[in-house]
């Protein structure tokens, strides 16, 4: 069954895509930055975490109680040794400078004319989908520590 958390339904998709860009690597260093369930109590709705993955840091920040208004907030940030890239709601910036860029394209459609064009790699995706499912349960382990105390 799933489970609605943040790291189920927002950092299992940002997991993959790190996964993706910067290859093969295990988490280190987890640690939770920010944590709150205003909501609905033992359900977190914010979150934030860091780690250290294949040489780079990166940080996660996610607010899914903010009002509708507001929007929810979501900030990824990945830095190596000479970039700082970051993804704050839906503005992307290297270094600090905005990049441009126009979502002209459904991520959908082009996922079902791979498929029915058999230009989809099973094994790579499956690849991607078990490390991010383990990553889940890495943030999970350390979310279940932190609330034994």
């Amino acid at each position: 069954t799933f489970v609605d958390s943040i790291p189920n339904a927002l950092s299992y998709h940002d997991f993959y895509l790190t996964h993706d860009l910067l290859g093969g690597g295990e988490m280190e260093d987890l640690e939770i930055t920010l944590i709150d369930d205003p909501l609905e109590k033992n359900r977190f709705d914010v979150l934030g975490f860091k780690c250290r993955y294949n040489g780079a840091e990166l940080e996660f920040i996610y607010d899914r109680a903010r009002a509708k208004e507001d929007r929810k907030e979501k900030i990824v940030r990945v830095t190596t040794e000479d970039k700082i890239v970051e993804w704050n709601n839906e503005a992307l910036s290297v270094n600090g400078e905005p990049v441009d860029f126009e979502i002209s394209l459904d991520a959908l459609s082009i996922m079902i004319s791979n498929l029915l064009k058999e230009k989809v790699d099973y094994r790579k995706n499956n690849l991607l989908a078990l490390k991010s499912i383990e990553h889940v349960k890495d943030v999970e382990n350390v979310l279940n520590l932190q609330s034994t105390y």
